[in-house]
């Protein structure tokens, strides 16, 4: 088992970043989490988020998967953080995740190649490579990646201080070794997983892999009790039929997760 010794021994701070651009809504369109300011999961709204300054404060980017909810903004961010000399941001994925990225995104004709117009100087992007069940320790936290059963190849996300440590869910299907795993750290204070669709939506569930509140609360009954579960991802459509379902389980310790508001461990 990896020392904690290097780790923080501060808690930690969730913030799932707004995603409807110039207004109050909690409409939740993209993906970003922020974590202790610095760490981004995914970066579905980030890189449309308070100002380059701001967004200059994260300097690791960790990637679940490739779809366009998750690595939208991701284009935008590194461009407004380049500056000639400075260090670049680092985009934490996988391998699959990182050429899919190459080929479909930074691919000259979707953004440039910022591989190939960056210079050992001054480069635009800086990768990290993220291996299923291997951590990697950033900003004083260390990240798990766990894989999760999506259509492309995703990651869940365990993440741990000295303090506590929390579940950062990828979009997934019902799932087991992340809970397996999950049940395995210390001071897990809660986690944050995806509902995406109403309960009516079987079969599109089903086929896209994710889940619904009646999936969602199967998911919860493989952890302990009383732990704090956060539901992320609602579909902007469905949003409030989701939120109806998922307060129809009947258990206090499910909430939705508010965009914008700042959960600290």
């Amino acid at each position: 088992m990896a020392s904690n010794a290097s780790l923080s021994k501060a808690g930690i701070s969730v913030c799932l970043l707004p995603s409807s651009v110039g207004s109050a809504s909690k409409l939740q369109f993209a993906n970003t989490f922020l974590i202790n300011g610095t760490v981004a999961i995914d970066a579905g709204s980030i890189g449309f988020h308070g100002t380059p300054q701001e967004q200059g404060r994260v300097r690791n980017v960790l990637l679940t998967h490739s779809h366009a909810d998750h690595i939208a903004s991701l284009p935008m961010l590194l461009i407004n953080d380049y500056e000639p000399g400075k260090d670049c941001i680092r985009v934490w994925a996988t391998h699959a995740t990182q050429e899919a990225l190459r080929a479909h995104v930074f691919n000259g004709v979707i953004w440039p190649d910022l591989e190939e117009i960056g210079t050992p100087e001054s480069p635009f992007i800086r990768w990290g490579d993220l291996v299923p069940e291997v951590p990697v320790e950033i900003e004083g936290l260390r990240f798990t990646p766990i894989t999760v059963d999506h259509t492309v190849p995703t990651l869940a996300f365990l993440v741990e201080s000295q303090e506590c440590s929390l579940v950062i869910g990828g979009d997934s299907a019902p799932t087991d070794e992340l809970w397996r795993r999950a049940r395995e750290l210390n001071n897990l204070r809660a986690v944050f997983l995806e509902a995406s669709f109403p309960n009516h939506e079987t079969e599109l569930a089903s086929v896209s892999k994710h889940l619904r509140p009646e999936t969602f609360a199967e998911e919860v009954a493989k952890m302990p009790a009383g732990l704090p579960f956060y539901a992320v991802h609602l579909k902007p459509g469905p949003a409030q039929q989701i939120e109806e379902e998922l307060a129809q389980l009947g258990n206090p310790n499910i909430q939705v997760c508010v965009p914008g508001e700042e959960y600290v461990f």
